[in-house]
């Protein structure tokens, strides 16, 4: 009887880059410096187990034992990485399973590399044409890989139909003119978005293919965060505007009575 053949990991490829991820930057910023540690250990577990992760109400406590942390704090960090696209938002909703696009893309490399047979049946986020190419090509201790990775994707982009990606002053300039009245207290969070969507290849949260981005932008902006500082101005000048109206009055109403 042969041998099942081996699906899990015993090391996986850590970018020199993984800092300058902007979701990294995110969940450090949003969740502190310690979130990385639970990252990284689902990240371990992930490839250990080939490229997912089954989510189980236990989890979090295995995690609060081999990381130190509290299981609330841990739940947090997962929903973070789920809202920011380190792992798939849509997988996890619809099949409760951990996994990313770029989880699928390296195991499947590491596979090749490795001459190990690759069957990414379930869960799959990838398709065939996005599988990374032969060991041959791509030596796993080539100082060109990285290079060439880039050139790869290049060239795929280049096949694909033409997406339309705005410049910056282009994107807020039309949110400005849909929501004039809101835009101010949004602009964090409109300049975020793009960043993450310019980042992941035009792609958003769920690494799907962001076709027109102005309808896009329109059905996200009822979900984003506003500016607390932005209610606090207007709290805080609404006062004094009344104040300084009431005034005004008073002075016309003082004229009028002397003539």
């Amino acid at each position: 009887m042969a041998n099942k053949p081996k699906i899990g990991l015993t090391y996986f490829p850590f970018d020199t880059s993984f800092f300058a991820d902007i979701r990294v930057r995110k969940l450090i910023k949003y969740q502190s410096g310690k979130a990385i540690t639970v990252y990284i250990n689902l990240l371990c577990d992930i490839y250990k187990n080939g490229y997912h992760l089954k989510w189980d109400k236990e989890l979090p406590f295995v995690l609060s034992e081999s990381t130190g942390l509290d299981e609330a704090f841990i739940n947090e960090v997962i929903k973070c990485c789920l809202t920011i696209g380190l792992f798939s938002e849509k997988m996890f909703s619809e099949k409760q399973v951990l996994t990313s696009k770029g989880i699928q893309e390296r195991y499947t490399l590491i596979c090749k590399q490795t001459k190990r047979s690759v069957n990414i049946s379930e869960f799959l986020i990838i398709n065939s044409e996005e599988m990374p190419i032969d060991t041959e090509e791509i030596p796993i201790n080539s100082e060109d890989y990285p290079q060439r990775k880039e050139k790869k994707r290049k060239v795929k982009q280049i096949k694909e139909k033409k997406i339309e990606v705005p410049a910056l002053s282009d994107f807020l300039e039309y949110c400005k003119k849909q929501i004039p009245e809101d835009y101010e207290a949004l602009l964090f969070s409109l300049k975020a978005k793009y960043q993450a969507w310019f980042e992941n290849d035009w792609n958003d949260g769920n690494d799907n293919k962001i076709n027109n981005w102005k309808t896009k932008i329109l059905n996200t902006i009822p979900y984003l965060k506003k500016e607390k500082s932005s209610g606090k101005k207007e709290s805080i000048l609404k006062p004094i505007i009344e104040s300084r109206n009431e005034a005004h009055e008073r002075i016309k109403a003082r004229h009028a009575n002397e003539q």
